[in-house]
């Protein structure tokens, strides 16, 4: 059999004998062996928004012929693509998306493989600061809210540990800002806030403490105090 493949090209065969002679054009392609099992590893692809894939991308996988051409349906994620050469999955995804199906179609002149590949795009974390990492209140002083400082993705949840604040604080589970009023005198004490989404999380450590209200208005009953001087005997160490 053949030991190439080409495209089709046209031969002309002749029959002669002593009456004259007949001729046929037939056209002969050699095909490549058709490509299968085409894979990318884990079917279920869970990336992150912003995060590049790298130079090389998600490279797949397969058997048989050399696969000429890929194409995908639907259209890859905003910011992803498909390599049409090799079958690279490529660039940095912009946006977050749901589990969703994608068809990729692997072809050669001798026919194609597919494969139903799934990809969601996860958020990117949030990045996550507050504007001290030291608090320090007078008991009885509101407080002025600690706010956090967000950048990356939206927050999702929150969580701080360990869960218990001074007492009169209280840490809002859905912005992450704290409030109230110290009651009790506290000493420092460390404190972690975590904010989350499905593509991570980011943290800050603080302290917090509560100090005690400074003494003010004190008084004496006279403003003017004085005394007589008095002797002391040398001998005995007694007044006369």
């Amino acid at each position: 059999g053949p030991s190439t493949f080409g495209p089709s090209q046209n031969y002309t065969i002749t029959g002669v004998n002593s009456g004259g002679s007949t001729s046929v054009t037939i056209s002969i392609g050699i095909r490549d062996f058709a490509p299968t099992n085409l894979y990318y590893g884990d079917q279920d692809l869970i990336l992150r928004k912003n995060q590049s894939l790298g130079i090389a991308g998600i490279v797949p996988f397969y058997t048989g012929g050399n696969i000429v051409t890929f194409s995908v349906t639907p259209a890859l994620p905003d910011g992803l693509f498909l390599s049409p050469s090799n079958g690279a999955i490529l660039g940095t995804p912009s946006e977050k998306t749901n589990l969703t199906s994608y068809t990729i179609v692997g072809t050669n002149s001798g026919g194609s493989t597919s494969v139903v590949v799934k990809i969601k795009i996860n958020d990117e974390p949030p990045v996550l600061e507050y504007a001290s990492t030291s608090y320090s209140f007078q008991r009885n002083s509101p407080l002025t809210p600690i706010t956090p400082i967000l950048a990356g993705g939206a927050v999702t949840s929150w969580e701080i540990s360990p869960t218990t604040l001074p007492v009169g604080l209280s840490f809002n589970s859905s912005t992450g800002v704290i409030t109230g009023t110290g009651t009790a005198v506290t000493l420092p004490q460390q404190y972690t806030v975590r904010a989350r989404n499905d593509g991570g999380a980011g943290s800050f450590v603080f302290t917090i403490a509560i100090t005690e209200i400074p003494p003010s208005n004190i008084t004496y009953s006279n403003t003017t105090y004085t005394w007589d001087k008095v002797y002391i005997n040398p001998v005995t160490g007694l007044p006369p």
